[in-house]
């Protein structure tokens, strides 16, 4: 695993679950994903962090649990760059799906827990109050020797964090990155779309690239995915339009529906209203 934050050897190895305490000029800038689940806390440090198909500004309190897979870095602003002797800082968890899954699965008291697992899937950004909660036992995992003890720490933190109802997804929703991970078919229908989202793509062009009839194709994907491969699409190519209206860097709302991947105007209005709920105008006020 390639961590972000500081090199491996620094990082505090135990049977369950690692822990790691970095203080850095900034923030390695990677893009990478791993095979553990990663909860993130900033305490010190500003900028962007991108996760799956999100591009979101973090900044000291940020609290974020990512789900195994997930692709995903952490980008200091320019200051952290030009030698002013600004730290970045964090703490991070990590720990394997099979942690809690296999040792839990059958306690119907961790169901929550579980729960909060599969969440993570999409990534989940903390706003309520497990954001003044969790640092406090974040600090106690630090500062315990590796043990039962620390373990309580941990399940004890995840407790508030599966208990939290102020919390945000971080990825849209037709990213599934750390599910077709495991398949190799979906692997290469997500590979095959995040490389083309932006033209044109037919079904028979995403059925060729797994060797797949149409009609076998569709049946497939609906039962891998539980959605069809068209609304796939659409949620890809609308999550990264909002990317582009958040970054609010003075593009058109017709030069952001080209670039998205939609070849209509007036289609991607009714689209993007019909999936996020606004128009692209009325969004582009609410990021502001």
């Amino acid at each position: 695993m390639i961590s972000h934050f500081i090199k491996r050897n620094n990082k505090i190895h135990i049977q369950s679950f690692s822990v790691r305490h970095d203080r850095l000029p900034h923030f390695l800038q990677l893009w990478h994903h791993h095979h553990e689940l990663e909860l993130v806390l900033v305490i010190r440090g500003e900028g962007t962090r991108f996760i799956g198909d999100s591009m979101d500004p973090f900044g000291p309190g940020d609290l974020v649990l990512l789900g195994d897979y997930l692709p995903h870095r952490w980008l200091n602003s320019p200051e952290y760059f030009d030698g002013r002797g600004l730290i970045a800082e964090g703490i991070i968890i990590h720990f394997e799906r099979s942690f809690l899954a296999n040792a839990l699965y059958d306690i119907v008291e961790f169901d929550s827990l579980l729960n909060l697992v599969k969440a993570s899937d999409r990534g989940i950004v903390f706003k309520g109050s497990s954001r003044s909660e969790a640092p406090a036992r974040i600090y106690k995992i630090l500062d315990t020797v590796p043990g039962i003890t620390r373990m309580i720490y941990l399940l004890d933190l995840l407790r508030i964090l599966a208990e939290e109802k102020e919390f945000e997804f971080i990825t849209s929703p037709g990213y599934i990155d750390s599910i077709y991970e495991k398949d190799v078919k979906l692997r290469k229908v997500n590979d095959y779309v995040m490389n083309n989202f932006q033209s044109a793509i037919s079904l028979r062009d995403v059925a060729d690239e797994v060797c797949m009839n149409e009609a076998a194709f569709c049946r497939y994907f609906k039962k891998a995915t539980n959605t069809t491969f068209f609304t796939y699409l659409t949620e890809i190519r609308i999550g990264y339009a909002c990317k582009l209206l958040q970054a609010n860097n003075n593009d058109t709302i017709a030069g952001i529906c080209y670039e998205s991947g939609f070849n209509n105007l007036s289609n991607f209005n009714q689209k993007f209203k019909q999936y996020t709920g606004y128009t692209p105008s009325t969004y582009i006020e609410m990021s502001k």
